[in-house]
Order: structure tokens, then sequence, then C-alpha cells
């Protein structure tokens, strides 16, 4: 079975707290077995759980806390972001990945990215199977793919001990598995047309300290296991004195709204018509919080979920 994540914003802001909770992240104790973020409901008849996620792991973070583990043994139907088990249909993603993947004629990153920068660049591909020139002539959202799965290797996290996959391996053998994201669409969604602002979020990434992104990475996944989410920063809200701000809002847009109104969809469509009494939904845990998100779009809907 093969799946496809979309990397996880990397961004957290430590935030003060009252004073009868911790003040700082650095000062919560990371529980056995991880807390994650849970939601469940009663709808239709059908028991209906929210799982917000983390796509990167490591053995350390399992067990899940007894309520979560209760639901993944006993689930009837299980949906994820994106879950691809058709050969067929990989190869036609495979297929759309690689159209649109190089620069057209002449145009290089390197005419658009600072020397601190490119040497970030050229770090990358010699850990990554790469070539500079490879990397120089591709588009920006292919390089900040491969940057990301640089990182990530850098890390103490894998991909391959992510919750998602942690959910196949647990749940009922036979227990049917579904998709709250159409992975055609998801791809369009996620490869925006625009070059200036593909280059701005690239350099974004670029200009951060390796070792910072690192340490982000670190803090996310202790806020996850804690479920601690008051560590990060969710907001969704735009700077729009920023250098971009159309290129962040846009990003915004693309990453959450547009796709938080589709995962909202299959999660109705699948408590009004799948026959399945007890339902899984699994997604990334940005999703759940800030400005219209999933929770908030399914409660406009008539479905309440309770934060456990």
């Amino acid at each position: 079975m093969k799946k496809i994540f979309l990397i996880p914003l990397l961004s957290l802001i430590v935030l003060g707290a009252c004073q009868s909770e911790p003040e700082s992240l650095e000062e919560v104790e990371v529980p056995e077995k991880s807390e994650g973020f849970f939601w469940e409901g009663e709808h239709n008849d059908k028991e209906v759980y929210i799982l917000g996620t983390i796509h990167m792991g490591a053995e350390e973070m399992y067990p899940l806390r007894d309520v979560v583990e209760e639901v993944i043994a006993s689930t009837d139907y299980l949906m994820t972001e994106t879950y691809i088990d058709d050969p067929d249909l990989q190869e036609e993603i495979n297929e759309l990945r690689k159209e649109n993947f190089y620069l057209e004629g002449d145009e290089r990153l390197s005419d658009q990215l600072n020397e601190e920068e490119l040497e970030r660049l050229r770090h990358m591909v010699e850990n990554n199977n790469l070539t500079f020139d490879m990397a120089n002539s591709m588009q920006p959202w292919a390089v900040r793919d491969e940057y990301n799965l640089f990182l990530y290797k850098e890390s103490d996290y894998s991909f391959n001990r992510g919750v998602e996959e942690y959910l196949y391996e647990n749940i009922p053998e036979g227990t049917e598995i579904g998709s709250l994201e159409d992975p055609i669409e998801q791809i369009d969604i996620l490869r925006s047309p625009d070059i200036e602002g593909m280059v701005y979020h690239l350099k974004k990434l670029l200009s951060t300290p390796i070792e910072e992104i690192l340490e982000e990475t670190n803090q996310s996944v202790k806020a996850w296991r804690a479920g601690e989410e008051r560590f990060i920063d969710l907001s969704r809200e735009i700077d729009m004195d920023s250098e971009n701000a159309k290129a962040a809002e846009d990003y915004v847009n693309r990453m959450l709204f547009i796709r938080d109104e589709n995962i909202a969809d299959s999660i109705e469509d699948a408590i009004e018509n799948h026959e399945a009494e007890t339902i899984l939904f699994a997604a990334g845990y940005a999703h759940f919080f800030g400005k219209d998100n999933v929770i908030d779009l399914l409660a406009e809907r008539g479905y309440d979920f309770e934060r456990k």
C-alpha cells in the first residue's frame, strides 16, 4: 500500500500560559502514552472519531493513550488524508508529478536565490541523491519537497513511523480504508501556478537555519505527544505587511482552507452514507485548529464533536 502525505508545517511559536499550567513547552512533561488530539461524536447511529495526527514519528511515540487505542482496535472504517492501494492510480499520480517538474527553457533557481540559499541547496543535494544542476532546474515546489525530505532525514523521525502508518498496522484485519482527499485533486491544490509565490516560499525555507527547523520539528512532536496545542502557532492569520502577503495568503488558503472544506465534505459523506458503525477519521492536526477548521465546518453542518 502506498500513501501520500502532505509535508507538515514546521513553524512553531512558544506561547505563554496560565500560572497553574506549564508556561512553556520546555516545562511540559511528555506522557508515556501519547495524547495526540482526539475528538468523538455520535451521528446517524454511528460512533465517529477524529484523530489529529502528525505524519512523522518514532517508536517511543507509541502506543497512544488507552481511549485512542480502544477506538483503533474497534474501527470498522478508517479514512486518512490520502490512501492509495491502486497501482494504476499511483502511476497516474507519478505521471502528474513529472509534468511541469522542471523550469522552462534556460530558467534556473540560481537566478533568484542568494548565496546563502544556494549553499543550503548544495548541502541538500549532496545528501539527497541529486546533482546541483538537476535541483537548480527544478520547479520551486519540487525542490521544496526534496528539501523537506532531506530535513526529515536529518531529524530523529521517520515517515515510516508516522501516526497514519501506526494506524494501518494496528487497525483490525479487514478494516476498510478510504481517503479524505482525492489524490489527483490534492496535487492540483498544492501545486501553485504562481511561480513568484513558489520562489518566495522556497527562499523562506532555505533561509531558515537547518538547526532551527530540526528544533521546531522536535517541539512539534513533543506538543503532539503531550496534546498541548497551546504551544503551536495554529492561528492561520496572515501578516498583510509581510514581504509577500499575497503568496502567504495563497499558501494558507491552498494548504488549509480549501483542503479543510474537502475533508469536511468527505467526513459528512461517510457519516451519512457509509454502512460502518465505527469510523475513525485521521488527518494532520493543523486541519482541526484555527479559523474555519474542519471541526468548526462540521459544527456548522450540525455535527458536534467533543474533545477527549
